[in-house]
């Protein structure tokens, strides 16, 4: 065995192994402060930081002779206790790294998450023909439905496509896949069919094959319900089919991404997964959608740029957009087949047409080229009818059922702006692809 130290070093072992950790972090904390203006955030910071600065202040005891003969009598003790005490604190910030994880654990591409509850109220004027409490519900894998899928509901069905299939201002069960299932049958039916949700705004069918290529959801679907089209053409003509602007709405754009500073620093212990854990309990949610969802509002700022900008009629060369959009169609296509899912896709009904009233035309916002002139809803409606008409083509060349939501067109009941669909436009939407759907269902069954 080692011989004890020096006498006179035994004191400074124990006051290293009493004061290091405060002495960290008050520098950490005053570095912080003097840098980039930092201050505590919460309750638990502020009590932590006091706890810590007190401990400190505790530091003047070495200049009583008693405390430092007591701190060189009991330094392997006071040794002993600090690792325990990190032991454990490494315990603690583990179990509270599991905690997160479980509450918000990693979302499965193509979802919002597992577990998600969003309650709204929704009496938007900016959002015409939908009103009342609407829930936005996501289960353990991310899905959002109705209702849970049980063992009775053989057949399942998944829907996907973009912010017209997610539906975010709609109720769980207002969604035109919740009315689908209803129209199917649900779990009353022969046998029992679930239908899940997993758009998501501003996805289009470069994710969607994505999501097809690799997303464990499909292990268990028989089913995989499409609906393209419109981001596809949006983000050719905005020239955004690799990255998505989403700036271009907000009241005061932000600096350019070369203008853009680091965050502030903040103390290192801040950062703990403890910390991190209290605040993410207290937080309120975070906002639900990217481009969707918070209070109608995005709407009217949409509309006000629309309004403001300069018209043009003449649709630039699409050529390229559908050529792209055919690809992807297609390897949408054999990818479900080589995974043994059957697919049926819908094409994209719009409000769009040349001769809409006043009120009507207000609720557009979509058409924005590269040089921030808009098309109008004649144009538009002529592009969208040559993205329908590629996907039907496309369908009809690999024998794909393609539900033509094309009767919708135009139609004021179902669309509370260019084509996001009301309260009765999904019960339209899934009125339509039911009977097609029930077919390939009753094909597919042995």
């Amino acid at each position: 065995m080692s011989p004890d130290p020096p006498g006179s070093h035994r004191p400074l072992l124990s006051a290293t192994a009493l004061w290091l950790v405060p002495v960290i972090v008050v520098m950490d904390s005053l570095f912080a402060v003097a840098t980039a203006s930092w201050r505590p955030n919460g309750t638990i910071e502020h009590v932590l930081l006091a706890f810590f600065g007190l401990w400190l202040a505790s530091l003047a005891l070495l200049g009583l002779k008693t405390v430092r003969n007591q701190l060189g009598q009991s330094w392997r003790e006071l040794l002993l206790v600090t690792v325990l005490s990190l032991v454990g604190w490494a315990g603690l910030e583990w179990g509270a790294h599991v905690v997160e994880q479980q509450r918000n654990p990693h979302a499965v591409f193509h979802t919002r998450g597992a577990n998600i509850r969003y309650t709204r109220h929704i009496s938007s004027p900016h959002v015409a023909g939908i009103s009342g409490v609407s829930h936005f519900t996501t289960g353990p894998r991310g899905i959002r439905a109705a209702t849970r899928p049980t063992a009775q509901q053989h057949t399942r069905i998944l829907c996907i496509g973009g912010s017209t299939t997610e539906c975010v201002y709609l109720d769980d069960e207002e969604t035109w896949p919740a009315r689908l299932e209803k129209e199917l049958g649900g779990a009353d039916a022969q046998d029992g069919i679930w239908v899940g949700n997993v758009g998501i705004s501003g996805f289009y069918t470069r994710e969607h094959l994505e999501f097809v290529q690799q997303s464990p959801l499909l292990n268990d679907v028989a089913v995989l319900v499409v609906q393209p089209g419109i981001n596809d053409l949006w983000r050719f003509l905005a020239q955004e089919e690799y990255y998505t602007n989403f700036g271009r709405f907000e009241t005061v754009n932000g600096p350019p991404e070369s203008e853009k500073k680091p965050p502030p620093y903040r103390p290192r212990w801040t950062r703990s997964r403890i910390i991190q854990l209290y605040h993410t309990l207290n937080a309120e949610p975070p906002p639900l959608a990217i481009q969707e969802g918070i209070g109608g509002m995005e709407y009217q700022i949409r509309r006000e740029r629309r309004a403001a900008a300069t018209l043009v009629d003449e649709l630039p060369n699409l050529d390229a957009g559908l050529t792209g959009y055919r690809e992807r169609i297609t390897a949408l296509i054999t990818e479900s087949q080589r995974r043994g899912v059957l697919v049926l896709f819908t094409t994209q009904p719009v409000l769009w047409q040349s001769e809409l009233s006043p009120d009507l035309v207000a609720r557009c916002w979509f058409g924005w080229l590269t040089d921030d002139r808009y098309l109008t809803l004649g144009a538009l409606r002529r592009a969208m009818d040559q993205y329908n008409t590629a996907l039907l083509d496309v369908c009809r060349e690999y024998r794909v059922p393609c539900v033509d939501l094309s009767p919708m067109n135009g139609d004021a009941r179902w669309f509370y702006d260019d084509c996001h669909f009301t309260e009765a436009g999904a019960v339209e939407v899934a009125r339509h692809i039911a009977p097609e759907l029930s077919t390939l269902i009753g094909e597919a069954r042995p």
